[in-house]
């Protein structure tokens, strides 16, 4: 090749060559020299090294402060290598991002449907200023995701973009953003929201983000705390929009609004005909108003601080879980059974039909015998249903309402102190009683074998309540205590000592698993004996007294069996045990295999009393001699000598 030719092909080459390297001495000489800030610029490119302004007051995690003290502006790590991004679409992230805070690349317009779908590494992200949209379900069930800064310059929140955080508290909108999706932040723990005042398109009002007119509500924080109120101009749907608002007192409602109104904090349409919403933290008891006709689907969702709902018949419309409140919460229904315009879900609390206000006292003297301030018994002229204890009686005597077959519902004025042994023993269709503020004593037995009885809550006054105050209530499902009582507590539906320490009742129709807490030293082994749907039994991590191994309850150690649960299915193979209780697989009637090891050195009396189902595998040859003689009282098959499984 001649020599010009070489020229004319690679001087080029050389040009280029000599102009990078001198755009790369002078991008080093620069980085030696204290950085140049314009105060009135607002853009930057984010790469590398550069910096972007924080808008928000706290430094953004990870980044690092600028040499230039006055400045605000932070270094920000370049994380490209992290995602991927097709056309300035960013798509995915890749195994190489090491979990942490993401900074989305400068450059990337728009964040892909799903890009981040069930990413639980990220525990923040900051955009770059060239983001405009956030695509469908793009960070969706990110569970550790704590915040999020979202950039001047985005545009569009679609639906689903942040569902299902954990732990994401707060969020700032941008005055960009012209389209967030009702459904954007579904399931977060959205605690407040704030929002730049220049924003065309949304805004705050009590809390909550509206539209900038205020006739929609686009998100509420569901984890706000207090009351709320509805804007006058509000007129979207607001169904469904508080059940897992878990924090909302009251729902208040501004005048002039043309589709709502409010009564005591709950949620009414505009002529009070149905109820929308109750909050889940109104204290109760409600009184529903005559001429409500309608309930709508979850209006009492989750409300389980309400003692008592009084419906009256005027209510002929009841929607699928209408009144779906929790075990804590008993109805009394005017009606004197369900209208036929109520679903048959309606609720899973307990009913009293045809029953009186419990706000609104009877004077029902007349049908009892009492001896100065104290009630004797219940006379024959009493007609059944509820009953109105007369106000001034402080006692109520022992077997005093004995086998009252006919009483439904009990209503106990302020001025009763004591509840005595047997007050209300067999009573068979006691469906509830609303024990009053100024309560101080339940004896032994007092509601023994009360079998229609649901549940009860405790005021904060009682100070002494027998363990056996319930037994034989088979019916119960749940036992609530106030928050303000010094002496008890409800955990799990159960009855503890104030500090957990101690379990005293578990509630016989209690179904399901249960946990004993991390504080609980004492848990009675007959406690469960009537715990007929118990399906298992857990414990928690950092209980130093108690084990749970396949959902039976164990000493510490492992070797006593205390409690095997009463719904256990199957088969069971026990570890190194060397003690089994008496009544420790009561009534396990779906309980089909045992395995017994060789280290099981006492077995107590009827320790597996009604066990039809059951076949007993025994390592050991013969009945050891410390078995008790009624270990086995029904004869279960025993094979002994039986190889133990390894599995």
């Amino acid at each position: 090749m001649k020599m010009k030719q070489m020229v004319k092909i690679f001087m080029p080459l050389l040009l280029c060559c000599a102009f990078l390297t001198s755009c790369s001495t002078k991008v080093r000489e620069s980085s030696l020299e204290e950085p140049k800030v314009n105060p009135t610029s607002q853009k930057t490119t984010i790469g590398p090294n550069s910096a972007i302004p924080i808008s928000t007051p706290s430094a953004i995690p990870g980044a690092s402060s600028s040499s230039n003290p006055s400045s605000t502006s932070q270094v920000v790590p370049d994380h490209s290598m992290y995602v991927d991004v097709v056309d300035g679409v960013l798509v995915s992230l890749n195994h190489y991002f090491p979990g942490g805070v993401l900074y989305i690349p400068e450059g990337v317009v728009e964040i892909a449907g799903g890009a981040f779908d069930e990413i639980d590494s990220i525990t923040g992200v900051v955009f770059s200023n060239t983001v405009r949209i956030i695509r469908s379900e793009a960070f969706d069930e990110c569970v550790n995701l704590e915040f999020i800064t979202l950039n001047e310059g985005l545009e569009r929140i679609e639906d689903s973009c942040f569902e299902d955080f954990n732990k994401l508290e707060t969020i700032h909108i941008p005055s960009t953003v012209n389209y967030i999706s009702e459904n954007a932040f579904n399931d977060t723990r959205l605690t407040s929201i704030t929002i730049e005042e220049s924003n065309q398109y949304y805004r705050l009002f009590s809390g909550a983000l509206f539209t900038k007119d205020l006739t929609k509500l686009v998100v509420f924080p569901l984890h706000m705390r207090g009351s709320f109120t509805v804007p006058s101009a509000c007129t979207s749907s607001l169904y469904y929009v508080f059940d897992y608002a878990e924090y909302l007192t009251k729902i208040n409602v501004e005048s002039g609004n043309t589709i709502y109104s409010s009564i005591d904090g709950v949620l009414y349409n505009k002529n009070q005909t149905a109820i929308i919403r109750c909050p889940q933290l109104n204290p109760g008891p409600v009184v529903i108003p005559n001429g409500v006709t309608a309930i709508d689907g979850n209006a009492f969702f989750n409300c389980e601080c309400i003692e008592w709902i009084y419906v009256p018949s005027s209510v002929v419309n009841v929607e699928y879980c209408g009144f779906s409140i929790g075990g804590n919460t008993v109805l009394y229904c005017e009606a004197l059974s369900k209208p036929a315009g109520w679903d048959e879900n309606f609720t899973s609390s307990p009913v009293v039909w045809g029953a009186l206000n419990p706000s609104q006292p009877i004077d029902h003297s007349e049908y009892l015998e009492i001896d100065d301030r104290s009630l004797v018994s219940l006379k024959n002229t009493f007609p059944g249903g509820m009953l109105f204890v007369p106000e001034g009686i402080i006692e109520i005597c022992t077997e005093a309402f004995y086998e009252s077959i006919s009483l439904t519902c009990v209503v106990f004025p302020s001025s009763v102190r004591y509840l005595r042994e047997s007050a209300f023993d067999e009573c068979e269709n006691l469906i509830s009683v609303i024990l009053n503020e100024g309560l101080l004593i339940i004896e032994d037995e007092c509601f023994e074998d009360c079998t229609s009885l649901k549940t009860v809550y405790i005021p904060s006054s009682v100070t002494s309540l027998s363990d056996e105050a319930f037994e034989g209530c088979n019916g119960m499902a749940s036992i609530a205590v106030s928050p303000a009582n010094s002496t008890y507590a409800s955990y799990q539906d159960s009855l503890f000592s104030k500090d957990l320490s101690k379990l005293i009742y578990y509630p016989s129709a209690r179904s399901g698993e249960f946990c004993l807490p991390d504080e609980c030293e004492d848990a009675e082994p007959m406690i469960f004996v009537d715990a007929f749907n118990l399906e298992s039994i857990r414990v928690g991590e950092n209980n130093n007294c108690f084990r749970s191994i396949d959902g039976v309850l164990y000493d510490s150690d492992g070797k006593v069996v205390i409690r095997c649960p009463r719904a256990k299915t199957g088969s069971l193979v026990l570890g190194y045990v060397t003690f089994i209780g008496e009544l420790s697989f009561p009534g396990c009637t779906e309980l089909t295999a045992l395995y017994l090891p060789m280290s099981v050195g006492i077995i107590q009396a009827y320790a597996f009393y009604n066990c039809p189902n059951l076949t007993i595998y025994c390592e050991a040859e013969s009945k050891p001699t410390n078995w008790d003689d009624n270990w086995n009282p029904d004869s279960q098959p025993v094979v002994w000598g039986a190889t133990m499984p390894t599995d």
